[in-house]
């Protein structure tokens, strides 16, 4: 799990509430630096990935640009709500499930990448999102599931 943002004194997440690993373990999050001006969080115990990002883990979190959901296998609801100034998400071949609202009102969200070939979409989980962005997806899978809840103007690129 990555997550980068302008100032990293402005995150104050419940470490305790939002990261929970596959065996249901609190999961321990350690923040980088990427001078000059880049903060990334990062998760570092690479034998145990975080499993889900537990709902309005970031809801309103207007600071993050950009999340790698690296570790994650179930994103939680409204985890993203109103990050507006998020805009950009990748998910790794883990992701199977985006919950309701997960990036309800992220109106810079403009490039998703997904590298998983199969995923189950909550109701509305991209409300609110710009009505022009690009999906970035894994050959083999079915960008149907994702173009049901996206704005019409959102184009598939494959890879």
């Amino acid at each position: 799990l990555e997550i980068e943002t302008d100032d990293v004194n402005e995150i104050s997440v419940n470490y305790d509430m939002s990261f929970v690993t596959s065996n249901g373990d609190k999961a321990p999050v350690y923040i980088m630096y990427d001078l000059p001006n880049n903060y990334f969080w990062s998760y570092s115990d690479v034998t145990n990935c975080i499993a889900q990002l537990r709902q309005n883990a970031f809801n309103d979190y207007n600071i993050i640009r950009k999340a790698k959901l690296n570790t994650i296998i179930t994103l939680g609801e409204r985890a993203f709500k109103n990050a507006v100034n998020l805009s950009e998400v990748e998910f790794s071949n883990l992701i199977n499930y985006i919950a309701t609202e997960a990036f309800d009102g992220c109106t810079s969200l403009s490039k998703i990448v997904c590298r998983a070939t199969t995923i189950l979409l909550g109701s509305n989980p991209f409300n609110g999102l710009p009505e022009n962005g690009t999906l970035y997806l894994q050959e083999g899978s079915d960008e149907n599931v994702w173009l049901e809840k996206l704005p019409n103007g959102w184009t598939v690129e494959r890879f």
